[in-house]
């Protein structure tokens, strides 16, 4: 069959047409909002082809029998609503591709303005800094950041082991292994550098880098509770909207979504804890659910942080919040 189609592209194209709209007619009898568009990505998954490719239809191989189950098993994935994220196994955000699964939130749009609120606020990008991702997940926050600020490092920990392993399978994959570590931590424990289990060797995997071995130094522990920035995109959600929620949520880990009844758990604990734990030089860039500003200005005050910026997303919605101690605050 796929020598037949690859004699006759004419034909090759119509099959390959045909197959993007029985795929794109069942997306949207399902409720997948763009269709067509994740129509193609499911077959540029498939048959290995590009975006590109699969849009261009001439180009892309033929689907032959060989793929055939898996792109069924691919399309009833998402027909059940999992995100087309966690079948692929990767999500777009910022400048790079990250490796997602079911144990972490997937990368969205929106939180991109936590790395726009970052550039605007330390504006040298030689700079060395030191940043600490609280809650890192897929790692996206903390290595968007450092391909940002060449000579800077950065550490993420999160309560989640399975977590912290995608993280620096992102980190390799960035090729930023050596200037960011990752470690499991719940942050009701502390964030001190006394308290904290950091990673012994591993291997780096850029370039130039493979089969050394890199290490936490003395130096660089004593960095981390004493950060430039602090990033944290914390759950914010209230339990009480958890049945209006869109089907592809509950395939994201329940700890990355929900703050408590109102949604607003995780900002007492941590400002409490940066306030203890956290050195007070640090600018902290902390995202926000819809309508949460007020409350979470009020919880910061209370803990001895003012609110230097409040930054919409591309929606016109209040989306990431940036504080600093007050002067004589401890």
């Amino acid at each position: 069959m796929a020598n037949f189609l690859s004699y006759y592209p004419t034909f090759r194209r119509v099959i390959i047409a045909f197959t993007l709209e029985k795929i794109a007619f069942k997306l949207c009898e399902a409720g997948i909002q763009n269709p067509w568009r994740e129509a193609r990505l499911l077959v540029a998954f498939v048959s290995g082809a590009s975006y590109v490719d699969v849009l261009a239809i001439g180009k892309c191989a033929a689907l032959t029998n060989c793929n055939q189950d898996k792109l069924e098993e691919a399309l009833a994935r998402r027909c059940s609503r999992e995100p087309l994220t966690k079948i692929i196994g990767k999500a777009r955000f910022w400048k790079n591709e990250f490796i997602t699964t079911s144990e972490t939130l997937d990368p969205r749009p929106e939180s991109e303005i936590v790395i726009e609120g970052v550039l605007h606020f330390f504006k040298d990008r030689s700079s060395s800094l030191t940043f600490l991702d609280i809650g890192t997940g897929t790692g996206c926050l903390l290595l968007s950041c450092l391909g940002e600020y060449e000579n800077s490092i950065g550490f993420g920990f999160d309560i989640n082991p399975k977590a912290v392993e995608i993280a620096t399978q992102n980190a390799e994959q960035c090729r930023l292994s050596r200037r960011a570590f990752f470690f499991t931590r719940n942050w009701n424990d502390g964030i001190s550098a006394e308290a904290l289990v950091l990673p012994g060797p591993r291997t780096g995997a850029e370039e130039n880098f493979s089969q050394q071995e890199c290490r936490v130094d003395v130096a660089n522990v004593s960095r981390l509770c004493s950060p430039d920035i602090v990033l944290c995109n914390p759950p914010y959600i209230s339990t009480l909207h958890k049945a209006s929620l869109d089907p592809e949520t509950s395939f994201d880990p329940r700890l990355s979504l929900f703050g408590g009844l109102d949604g607003l758990a995780a900002y007492r604990e941590l400002f409490s804890i940066i306030r203890r734990d956290i050195s007070s030089k640090a600018t902290f860039f902390f995202e926000i659910g819809c309508g949460q500003q007020g409350d979470v200005k009020e919880i910061a005050s209370e803990n001895g942080f003012t609110c230097e910026a409040i930054l919409p997303d591309l929606n016109a919605i209040p989306r990431v919040m940036v504080f600093r101690r007050n002067t004589g605050a401890s």
